[in-house]
């Protein structure tokens, strides 16, 4: 591969470059909900599905699904600790930090609501706030903690799965929930109605009724959400981040234990798909076993960011990176732009093998618009907007004339 120069080995590079991967791979897991009615993919595989559908959907459930939803969890993490070192030490900690996360949490809202359903950042902004007072406590309550609370969800989700698979798969793919307002909501004709030849507002009409509904959810999504965010917290304190420091063994153990455990179990999971009746395990993955191979996608990604320097790839995804916020919303507009009737049309047309080819010309936009974009700024345009917010005043598009402005925490 040609060779760049290769960008300072720091903290800040690293994290840049897993963002990028992280930004990247999450459309990846998107494009599904992008393309289709959500209740369609909620409900899985059906018995008619292809060989190709079926290998498709394993794949999805062993190397996609949550797994880089919480790779950017565990980086939010890491860049809250970077925060709070930063901010405390000019007494701008908490309040700068929690002014910021409001903010995005209003942009969550409007993505949600104007642009896409899937968003995020509204549920990452609310953990940023929940996560404020743990940032101080001892290593030791931030484990028991997260762990609690992801052993508590996986049990969770384990139990949903049971039902769906013994008695609830048959009302989740037809049979409805008897509430008349939820099951038009979550009717896949009605859906696919609306978003493959609707207007724009009843579109926006649906997204905001959604949106509301998925709110109900926040004491399911937080769990989720909160250990992955501590152990970003942790990684980042003990300087798993910092590639300029020896690595004490953590970054290896972080590797082989996530690769060694998350792989097989996601795989046990994806086994499902092969089932002469398709028997959907992808709660458990979303309930925990996601999170395991996330923290090994971390180690591996560090692993490679210091043996392959300057590559022409791995500067790609750091430009990515650096503009992560902006490049993640660059995707929900794209993604629309090819599926809803206000661009191309393509909702609901296309088989799940068939929206995975999507991704490449949309990668491919995104990477084109990062190298353009960094090479004149140091700051994305919806990072710039969201700072200005923050600071209630216009700042400048160069980092370099705001120096008490911190790295970027964000997806």
């Amino acid at each position: 591969m040609t060779t760049v120069p290769a960008p300072t080995q720091n903290r800040l590079a690293s994290l840049d470059v897993l963002r990028g991967v992280a930004v990247l791979g999450i459309l990846l897991a998107n494009l599904a909900y992008f393309g289709g009615p959500f209740n369609k993919f909620l409900s899985g595989l059906t018995p008619d599905a292809s060989t190709l559908e079926r290998w498709v959907d394993a794949l999805s459930v062993t190397f996609v699904n949550s797994k880089f939803r919480g790779m950017l969890a565990i980086l939010f993490g890491a860049g809250l600790y970077m925060q709070f070192r930063r901010l405390e030490a000019s007494g701008q900690w908490p309040g700068t930090y929690a002014k910021r996360m409001l903010w995005l949490a209003a942009l969550g809202a409007v993505h949600g609501v104007f642009i896409w359903l899937g968003d995020i950042l509204f549920m990452y902004a609310l953990a940023g706030l929940v996560t404020i007072p743990f940032v101080k406590l001892r290593g030791k309550v931030l484990v028991v903690t997260g762990v609690g609370l992801a052993a508590v969800l996986f049990l969770v989700c384990a139990l949903l799965a049971a039902f769906v698979a013994f008695q609830g798969a048959g009302a989740i793919s037809g049979g409805g929930s008897g509430l008349g307002a939820i099951d038009w909501l979550f009717s896949a004709a009605y859906e696919t109605r609306v978003f493959q030849n609707g207007t724009y507002l009843q579109q926006l009409g649906f997204r905001a009724a959604f949106w509301a509904l998925q709110l109900t959810g926040i004491l399911f999504y937080l769990p989720l959400v909160l250990p992955l965010f501590f152990a970003g917290v942790l990684m980042a304190r003990r300087g798993v981040f910092d590639l300029s420091r020896p690595d004490d063994g953590t970054r290896r153990r972080l590797m082989l234990w996530g690769l060694g455990l998350g792989l097989p179990l996601n795989a046990l999971c994806a086994l499902g798909a092969f089932a002469p009746v398709p028997l959907d395990l992808s709660l458990l993955v979303e309930g925990g076993l996601g999170m395991i191979l996330a923290v090994g996608y971390i180690g591996l990604g560090l692993w490679l960011v210091q043996s392959r320097p300057g590559t022409v790839l791995r500067e790609s995804l750091s430009r990515v990176g650096q503009v992560s916020l902006s490049s993640y919303l660059l995707q929900s507009l794209l993604g629309t732009f090819v599926f809803y009737s206000w661009g191309l049309g393509w909702f609901g047309r296309l088989s799940q093998p068939e929206m995975l080819l999507v991704a490449l010309p949309i990668w491919a936009v995104v990477v084109a618009f990062a190298w353009f974009w960094t090479a004149r700024f140091d700051i994305g345009p919806f990072e710039w907007a969201w700072r200005s917010l923050a600071a209630g005043r216009k700042l400048p598009w160069r980092r370099a004339a705001i120096p008490e402005a911190p790295p970027s925490p964000t997806v």
